[in-house]
C-alpha cells in the first residue's frame, strides 16, 4: 500500500561507524505519519549519499546547508560528530515541506519502503503492452514533486499496413485529371513508395526557375537564382484547377496540405497535383510554422485554403515563402486581381478564413472564364475503411497542429511574465516573504 506523499517525515542520525575501507555510513532512523509507529524504517548512508542528494536538488534552488567535504582528518571523533550534526540539520531541512521530501530523489536516498522506481517502471511497461494502440517510448522520471507519479512517453499505434495501402489503392484507381497518376505505390513499416513517370520539365516550381528538376533544391531555387513569375491568366487557371482538386479531397477527408509549386506538374490539360499519397503519412506542409503562428488556422479545410494561399503567392512573384510578419505589405505588391483572394486569406474579416466553397465564389468572380473538369461527387464510393484511415490522420493532423499552439502560446506568457518580474524592483522580496513561511533559506535571483 502506497503511504500519502504528504505524510510527515523525520529523519534521525542515530550513530555513525568507520567501515573496514575506511568509509564512514551514518545510521538514520527514519518515521512517517501523525502514528508514532506507522510507518518507521532504517537507512545506512555515506556521506557520498548524502553529496548526491544535494546535488540532485540543487536545481530548487534551496539552501539545504549540507556540511562540506573534507579529504584529510575525515575519521576524527570530533570532527565525525560535528559532521553528524551539520547532516541532521541538512535532512531536518529536506523534512521541512513536501515538496522536498516526497521528490523521488529523497525516497531514493531513504529507500522509502512503499515504492521501488524499478517495480513501477517494470508496471508500466507491463501495461502499455496490453494495449497495442499504444507504443512505449521513454520514461520521464522525477516528473511529478510525488515520487510515486509516474511519466512515460507514447507514441499513438501505427495503422496497420493493410489499411494504409488499401487508401493508397483507392487513390491510384481514383480517376481525376487533377492528380497525377501514379505507376505503382505500396507502404510498408518504413514508410510509403510512390512511382510516378520521370517528367523532363519537372515541377511548377522548376518552370518557374528554369532549373532541371534533378538538381540540389538549396541551388535551383537559392535566392540569386532567376526566376520567372507566371502570367496572371495562366496563374488564375492553375489556381482555379487546385482549388477544385481541393475541394475533391476535403470531402473525402483526405489530409492534402503540402500544397506548393513544387507539388504541381503543369501539362496540355493545365495542371495535375503531386505527391496526394504523402497525404497519408500526416507529414508536415513547409508552411507549418506559420499555421501555427496564424490565430486563424483551426480545421483541416483552413490548412487546406492557407496552403493555396502560400501557392497563389509562389505563382504570382515566385517566392517559396510569404511574409506572413507584414501580410498588408506584401499583399499591397501583389497584382490587384489577387489582392481580394490572398486578403480574405491572410487578413480575414472577423478572423475567420474563407472556406473552399467561399473561396471559389471569390475566386469565380475575380476570374471569370476558367475552364475546369468538375466532379459530381455524389457518383463517387469510397469505402469505409479508407474513410476511416483518412479521417484519423486528419484527427492527428488538426490536433498536433492545436497542440504546438497552445505550447507556443504558453512559451510567450511565460516569457512576458518573466520580463514583468525582472522588471519588479519587488521580484526578492516576495520570493523571501513566500520563504519565510516555509520557513527556509532562497538564494538571491
Amino acid at each position: 500500500m502506497l503511504a500519502d506523499g504528504t505524510l510527515s517525515l523525520s529523519c534521525k542520525i542515530s550513530h555513525w561507524t568507520v567501515c573496514s575501507d575506511g568509509h564512514v555510513e551514518y545510521s538514520i532512523g527514519c518515521a512517517r505519519g501523525i502514528e508514532p509507529n506507522e510507518w518507521k524504517w532504517k537507512v545506512k548512508r555515506r556521506y557520498a549519499d548524502f553529496f548526491k542528494l544535494n546535488k540532485e536538488l540543487q536545481p530548487l534552488g534551496i539552501e539545504l546547508g549540507l556540511p562540506a567535504k573534507k579529504y584529510i582528518g575525515n575519521t576524527n571523533t570530533a570532527f565525525l560528530e560535528d559532521r553528524k550534526k551539520g547532516l541532521q540539520d541538512f535532512l531536518n531541512t529536506i523534512c521541512a515541506h513536501p515538496l522536498i521530501y516526497a521528490s523521488s530523489f529523497v525516497s531514493t536516498f531513504l529507500d522509502f519502503p512503499d515504492c521501488t522506481q524499478t517495480d513501477w517502471e517494470q508496471w508500466v511497461m507491463v501495461s502499455v503492452r496490453n494495449h497495442p494502440d499504444f507504443i512505449f517510448q521513454k520514461n520521464w522520471p522525477s516528473v511529478s514533486w510525488r515520487y510515486y507519479k509516474f511519466y512515460t512517453l507514447l507514441k499513438q499505434g501505427k495503422m496497420p499496413i493493410e489499411e494504409v495501402n488499401a487508401a493508397l489503392k483507392f487513390l491510384q484507381s481514383f480517376d481525376f485529371p487533377y492528380i497525377c497518376p501514379n505507376s505503382s505505390c505500396w507502404a510498408d513499416a518504413k514508410g510509403i513508395c510512390v512511382i510516378r513517370p520521370l517528367f523532363a520539365n519537372g515541377s511548377l516550381r522548376d518552370l518557374l526557375h528554369k532549373c532541371n528538376p534533378e538538381g540540389f533544391f538549396i541551388h535551383k531555387y537559392g535566392m540569386d537564382v532567376n526566376c520567372y513569375s507566371m502570367n496572371l491568366t495562366d496563374a488564375a487557371f492553375v489556381g482555379r484547377q487546385v482549388l477544385e482538386m481541393l475541394s475533391v479531397l476535403h470531402s473525402l477527408s483526405f489530409p492534402f496540405v503540402d500544397i506548393h509549386c513544387g507539388n504541381i506538374r503543369i501539362n496540355e490539360h493545365g495542371c495535375e497535383l503531386m505527391d496526394v499519397e504523402y497525404s497519408l503519412t500526416g507529414h508536415s506542409s513547409i508552411n507549418r510554422p506559420s499555421m501555427i503562428r496564424s490565430k486563424h488556422v483551426k480545421t483541416l479545410e483552413d490548412m487546406m485554403v492557407f496552403n493555396f494561399g502560400h501557392l497563389l503567392y509562389e505563382m504570382v512573384t515566385s517566392l517559396l515563402v510569404f511574409p506572413d510578419h507584414d501580410p498588408t505589405l506584401a499583399i499591397r505588391r501583389l497584382p490587384l486581381q489577387f489582392q481580394e483572394i490572398l486578403k480574405s486569406i491572410f487578413i480575414p474579416v472577423e478572423n475567420h478564413i474563407p472556406s473552399l466553397k467561399n473561396l471559389t465564389e471569390i475566386f469565380e468572380s475575380t476570374f471569370q472564364n476558367v475552364a475546369i473538369v468538375r466532379l459530381a461527387l455524389r457518383e463517387m464510393e469510397i469505402p469505409v475503411e479508407v474513410k476511416q484511415v483518412a479521417e484519423k490522420i486528419t484527427a492527428r493532423v488538426v490536433g498536433r497542429l492545436n497542440d504546438d499552439r497552445k505550447k507556443l502560446a504558453l512559451q510567450t506568457k511565460l516569457a512576458t511574465v518573466r520580463g514583468l518580474l525582472e522588471d519588479n524592483k519587488d521580484y526578492d522580496k516576495c520570493f523571501k516573504k513566500a520563504a519565510s513561511h516555509m520557513e527556509l533559506k532562497i538564494p538571491k535571483l
